[in-house]
């Protein structure tokens, strides 16, 4: 059967129009996914007129000698590190910025504690923060800041012999809050140490003052939990030792019945 010349046509308008919608949405996928990936791969800066003024100021300064290389990268470290949001950029030029006021001479106690605070809070590089903390401790063992930025890290990293140390340090120094504060630092490394027992009195200790002030930290929540943990382990442990007497006592009453039949 022939088919008329419209319906020619016809057959040619639906095949044409189904191939650009199949055209249209494939592509408008195919750009949306690219638009997508973009921004995934692409990270985020946070500088604004503002900033770029400051790290431009930073600059002449050098430009001028007013401050020396290492300042330089020093300042914009500081003014790059600050930047609050999500500004990984920005906070990995800091870390560039950090490591090149290092290599020109600009080292000192108080570079090395931002340095570290940006490695631990911002990028979560825990070994490289841990590092920067450990090189001022070999300058200073009671600088508070490197205490207890290394005792919150060896927390996040399990390291419960170094982080004992600190935590006694911590105690012993009491600085910025009394002592009993810092006895969590002890505790948890005694619980990750299965010290059970110890690790019970220094969180009871910690929690009877902390409970006492109308405040929320993540010490006296992560103590809560770390109380009730080893308490129900203690109490395991005592039911087992229970059990274990009870079978004991019964098989010396056994011996001492077939010694007393071969007595008979």
């Amino acid at each position: 059967m022939e088919i008329s010349k419209t319906g020619k046509i016809g057959q040619k308008l639906i095949l044409s129009v189904a191939i650009l919608l199949i055209l249209f949405f494939g592509g408008t996928q195919s750009f949306s996914q690219d638009i997508e990936s973009s921004v995934q791969i692409k990270p985020k800066s946070c500088i604004d007129d503002w900033w770029r003024e400051r790290l431009e100021n930073v600059d002449k300064s050098f430009q001028s000698g007013e401050i020396t290389l290492g300042k330089r990268h020093d300042i914009r470290a500081f003014y790059l590190s600050g930047l609050s949001g999500d500004c990984e950029e920005d906070w990995k030029q800091a870390v560039k910025e950090f490591e090149l006021a290092l290599t020109n001479g600009e080292d000192s106690i108080s570079l090395r504690v931002e340095f570290g605070r940006l490695l631990y809070l911002k990028l979560k590089d825990y070994p490289k923060a841990i590092n920067q903390f450990e090189h001022i401790l070999k300058q200073n063992p009671r600088n508070f800041d490197a205490n207890y930025n290394l005792a919150n890290l060896y927390v996040l990293t399990e390291n419960w012999e170094e982080l004992l140390k600190r935590g006694k340090v911590l105690v012993e120094m009491a600085h910025r809050a009394p002592g009993v504060f810092y006895e969590y630092y002890e505790a948890r490394a005694l619980e990750g140490l299965k010290r059970y027992k110890e690790a019970q009195q220094k969180y009871q200790r910690f929690l009877e003052h902390e409970e006492k002030i109308d405040y929320t930290s993540p010490q006296k929540e992560d103590a809560r939990r770390g109380l009730k943990a080893v308490t129900e382990i203690l109490m395991k442990q005592k039911s087992i030792d229970r059990n274990f007497n009870q079978r004991n006592k019964r098989l010396a009453c056994f011996g001492c019945n077939l010694r007393q039949f071969a007595a008979a």
